[in-house]
């Protein structure tokens, strides 16, 4: 289907005209244009850019045409996941402290726009030690936040009354496994499928009842991945397709009707390299497919054109990127921002992503020296949150994983539609679009050559000129009447 799009969209009266992006017909409002720029060596930092409309250029280096009308995908958002580890990192500051923090993350007006949060079923690798929301028979559901996961939550939802929660499992409770007694390793039981689906319906209600609505699942944290030293669990296609066929599909769904919630249920979990043949497992089967809202996506390995293999499969389903990391032996360095703008921000969107969820929002630095903990027994220690906070002197690095996120979040609100921007990258700029629900538009422009660039943004009579530079991102928002 997607396929057919493009070859229509190549028959329609595309023209280059000149360094131009083409955006609509309608007519500019005298309001100031949103624009600010992050240097990839962190030289500036979502520095605010004085730009206005005026006349076009005479001197371009880039011929772009982008489509308004074309309907690409809808944004669900961008964010971080609370770990139990994030929860414990941001209780080292007081309240206020706390609260400021999470304003300039989350708040939509005065802040950098996140609205998403992934959290874990129970335990995940960066959770203070391994548990799950069971009593000691394994078999009795106890909803538990030994960690203060909810409290956060809450606040944040305070401050961005959208916020989006999604909940991934990393390890039900053992005896749901074979091959094991434990919530480190082993594979999923089919005959607990029921069990299964049923600790899944208790956590969402449970939530639901703190004022907390789960707006997406994923049935496993990384299902093909089950020799990790923490909490995990393999789980095959095959396995996945049937749990949802026969115990966990129609039970989600007379669920979200009953109590009012739209719990989406998105399959794989897992990174780029595998995607294709485990979604298309699970797609293939129609009794199926009418229960999932789209497939998850790690970063790790792989690339990120698997997302575009995978939509399509199904044009309807959504693609979400879950997750990625920095890394404490990088420290953030310049190729770290540059990588993160052309996989997960741009490329990402570029290749139908719905949103992006980096892995732990907030970690220990301890002094700078990288992550120190808290961290579940066997979870790595070489991670590094999208922002990091010192235990000691409560001071709070913002790392380049913030500064990416931020230049999506902050201008492209959840329900934007991406517009059809042409060719996806032109000697070394890339760029991506979007229409807000407001109308207003927005767009990233990423410099990834090593010299300058003359760009110029053109929409109805009026044109935006800026300067491009090297290794820059700008992102840009702006209203038509």
């Amino acid at each position: 289907m997607v396929n057919q799009y493009r070859k229509d969209m190549q028959l329609k009266n595309i023209f280059i005209l000149s360094c131009i992006f083409v955006l609509s017909k309608g007519m500019i409002s005298a309001q100031q244009i949103t624009a600010f720029v992050t240097n990839a060596d962190l030289s500036k930092k979502l520095s605010p850019l004085q730009l206005k409309f005026g006349e076009p250029s005479s001197v371009c280096d880039h011929l772009y045409i982008i489509n308004a009308v074309v309907d690409c995908q809808t944004i669900e958002g961008f964010g971080a996941a609370l770990t139990g580890s994030s929860a414990l990192v941001l209780n080292y500051l007081d309240e206020k402290e706390r609260t400021g923090l999470l304003k300039n993350i989350f708040d939509p007006d005065s802040g950098s726009g996140f609205n998403y949060l992934r959290i874990s079923i129970g335990a995940s690798d960066f959770s203070a030690y391994n548990w799950t929301h069971t009593r000691n028979d394994n078999r009795t559901f106890e909803f538990k936040d030994p960690e203060g996961v909810v409290p956060i939550l809450q606040t944040v939802k305070s401050i961005n009354p959208g916020l989006k929660i999604m909940a991934s499992l990393w390890s039900p409770p053992a005896y749901m496994k074979k091959n094991t007694e434990s919530l480190v390793g082993g594979s999923f039981d089919p005959a607990k499928g029921r069990d299964l689906a049923d600790y899944f319906i208790r956590f969402i209600n449970e939530m639901d009842r703190r004022n907390l609505k789960v707006d997406a699942v994923t049935i496993q944290n990384e299902p093909l991945y089950n020799t990790a030293k923490y909490m995990c669990m393999y789980m095959s296609a095959e396995q996945q397709r049937d749990f949802i066929k026969n115990d966990f599909g129609r039970r989600l769904f007379n669920n979200n009707k009953k109590r009012n919630l739209r719990t989406g249920l998105y399959v794989y979990d897992h990174n780029w390299d595998h995607a294709f043949d485990y979604v298309n497992t699970i797609y293939q089967d129609k009794s199926v497919r009418k229960y999932v809202a789209g497939a998850a996506f790690h970063a790790y390995n792989g690339n990120v054109s698997e997302q575009t293999r995978v939509k399509n499969l199904d044009y309807s389903k959504d693609i979400l990127l879950t997750e990625i990391t920095g890394h404490t032996t990088s420290d953030g360095t310049p190729e770290d921002f540059i990588w993160a703008m052309n996989n997960t921000v741009i490329g990402n969107l570029q290749n139908y992503g719905s949103g992006l969820i980096y892995w732990n929002l907030a970690l220990d630095t301890n002094g700078g020296n990288g992550h120190f903990g808290p961290v579940a027994a066997g979870g790595p220690t070489n991670c590094r949150g999208v922002i990091d906070i010192n235990k000691k002197t409560k001071a709070v690095r913002y790392n380049v994983e913030f500064y990416a996120i931020a230049h999506a979040g902050k201008i492209i609100r959840p329900g934007a539609k991406r517009i059809d921007s042409g060719a996806p990258e032109s000697n070394g700029v890339k760029q991506v679009a979007f229409i807000n629900p407001d109308d207003s538009r927005a767009m990233i422009l990423f410099n990834n050559g090593d010299s300058d660039k003359k760009i110029a943004v053109k929409d109805g009579d009026r044109y935006i000129n800026l300067t491009l530079e090297a290794k820059n991102v700008i992102s840009l928002r702006w209203s038509v009447d």
